[in-house]
């Protein structure tokens, strides 16, 4: 089945990994132009959610974040 996500927040990032890795094609439309980069905003993590993002879609979280206190 072929799936389109509007959002690519964390609920729709998280949908779109479950629907791919229940086999369908999954596509995900963010509405933001421009990079999201230096925004001085961050996501914070669940325990969960970091087990699930390491091993079930391949991010290597660790590169691409840093630990706060």
């Amino acid at each position: 089945m072929k799936v389109s996500i509007v959002g690519g927040s964390i609920g729709g990032l998280t949908a779109a990994c479950l629907l791919r890795d229940a086999g369908h094609q999954v596509s995900v439309y963010e509405r933001s132009a421009v990079r999201l980069e230096q925004r001085g905003a961050g996501i914070g993590f669940l325990p969960a959610s970091y087990r699930y993002l390491q091993t079930r879609a391949a991010i290597d979280i660790d590169k691409i974040s840093v630990k706060t206190e």
